[in-house]
């Protein structure tokens, strides 16, 4: 008697099991990230007796830990007929990027940071130049591997240089060692690391893979490089530079300061001049954590608080336009805007939750990264007044792009043929931008209890 399988349905029961398999591992890690708050320790491992690596969850990495977990199932929800029916290889490469991510966040030392901070290239580099988009793509995968390296190059070096000077690379122990390293080699040191964390943040002149990256990269690939992994460069300069080299962070504070307006001001006007929809949320994004630097940059607290909160809801924004985009490209094959127009008439749901992102852009007020905005240019202004002046103006062209898409898109009317068969969002893009539009604005009512939790955060980290 002759057996047949078909290999279809066993494929998608081993995905199935797959999927089960990774939404019982975020539970657990869940459940352990509660403990290890409720805790406040951290755990040490040693390899070969001799080598350890230390690994921890604090207020601060939790909050970017779960920022990493929610997106990951968001991803998994938007992109569920990919992952269990059509490619098995997009289970594996989502679940490369969630394991660097996580790695990168609960490190307490250099090297386990660094690791997950080079790890996360691997999956990025195979999503961009296997299900990348267009022609362009195998140049902007390695146009992302070579930029990133040679930052990590620095990186590596500061980590000698710090080793050698305190034999020690444990983020805690290094906060308070560093502190005794002389005047001149703290700023060495500093100067090396922030060249090494600038190309993944990423600040100009280095920020040219970003736009690559996100042009060629599928959806998924676009919401989690501006999610979570952009926030690798961002988190690296809290806990490196901010933390760990405090007395030099405040003697360089006007170069980072500097490095975030021209950010801010150049990435907002070439935002501007796009025709490539996605391109344009790009660098507006890159102009997002032009923002962020600038109040990281500003010694306060008040300033550094409102960063932190800019960073985790520039993580739930910034996704969501990435996701509505795709919708479009979806539907059309383009992301040309020319091609776009009287939306608000064909697609009323997808414009309004655009509009609602768009909102949470700018940091209307009432959305969840008002507050994060408002801190950092009143801490700003009160300080250095002109340096203020040049930050709102940067905000008001920012707020320009933002609106001027949306209005060519949805709003102005248009001759195309292409929106005449534009189709309304699907009920899963509905549940996945309307996640993502409560938590763009939901925080923002509740901002005096998570201000409490950053300030919490900040004193004992």
């Amino acid at each position: 008697m002759n057996y047949t399988f078909n290999n279809s349905k066993l494929g998608n029961v081993s995905n199935i099991t797959n999927f089960i398999i990774l939404f019982i591992l975020n539970l657990f890690f869940i459940i352990g990230l509660i403990y290890q708050l409720s805790n406040n320790n951290v755990v040490m491992i040693y390899l070969f007796n001799s080598f350890y690596y230390v690994i921890g969850i604090d207020k601060l990495s939790s909050i970017f830990v779960l920022l990493t977990i929610f997106l990951f199932v968001l991803c998994f929800i938007y992109n569920i007929k990919q992952i269990l029916v059509k490619q098995t290889t997009w289970f594996f490469i989502i679940i490369a990027i969630f394991i660097g991510l996580i790695i990168t966040f609960i490190a307490q030392d250099l090297i386990l940071f660094l690791v997950g901070f080079e790890f996360v290239l691997i999956p990025l580099f195979w999503i961009v130049i296997e299900f990348g988009s267009r022609t362009n793509r195998v140049f902007a995968s390695y146009f992302l591997v070579i930029i990133t390296l040679f930052g990590s190059c620095f990186f590596l070096i500061a980590l000698f240089l710090l080793f050698l000077e305190n034999s020690t690379i444990s983020f805690q122990a290094l906060s308070i060692y560093s502190n005794f390293i002389s005047e001149n080699r703290q700023s060495l040191v500093w100067l090396v690391l922030l060249l090494g964390l600038i190309v993944k943040v990423p600040l100009i002149p280095l920020h040219l893979w970003l736009p690559e990256a996100h042009a060629e990269a599928p959806t998924i690939g676009s919401v989690l490089l501006a999610g979570v992994v952009l926030k690798l460069g961002t988190y690296g300069m809290v806990r490196c530079l901010l933390f760990m080299l405090s007395n030099a962070e405040v003697f360089y504070s006007s170069i980072i300061i500097t490095f975030g307006l021209i950010n801010m001001l150049f990435a907002a006007m070439v935002s501007l001049i796009q025709l490539d929809v996605k391109k344009a949320i790009a660098y507006g994004s890159i102009a997002h954590i032009g923002l962020v630097v600038a109040g990281l940059g500003e010694s306060f607290y008040i300033s550094e608080s409102g960063a932190v909160i800019i960073m985790i809801f520039h993580g739930i924004v910034s996704p969501l336009l990435f996701f509505i985009v795709g919708s479009i490209y979806d539907r059309t094959a383009t992301r040309n805007h020319y091609y776009f127009g009287s939306l608000s008439i064909y697609s009323p749901i997808l414009a309004t939750q655009w509009f609602l992102a768009v909102l949470g852009n700018v940091a209307f007020p009432g959305t969840a990264s008002f507050a994060g905005e408002l801190q950092v240019l009143v801490s700003i202004v009160i300080i250095n007044p002109f340096i203020g002046l040049l930050l709102i103006f940067c905000t008001f062209v920012n707020l320009m792009w933002n609106f001027l898409l949306i209005i060519r898109i949805i709003y102005m009317s248009s001759k195309n043929w292409t929106v005449l068969y534009f189709q309304d969002i699907s009920l899963k893009e509905f549940a996945t931008f309307s996640i993502l539009n409560v938590w763009n604005i939901l925080p923002g009512i509740f901002v005096a209890d998570f201000l409490l939790f950053l300030e919490y955060s900040f004193y004992y980290i």
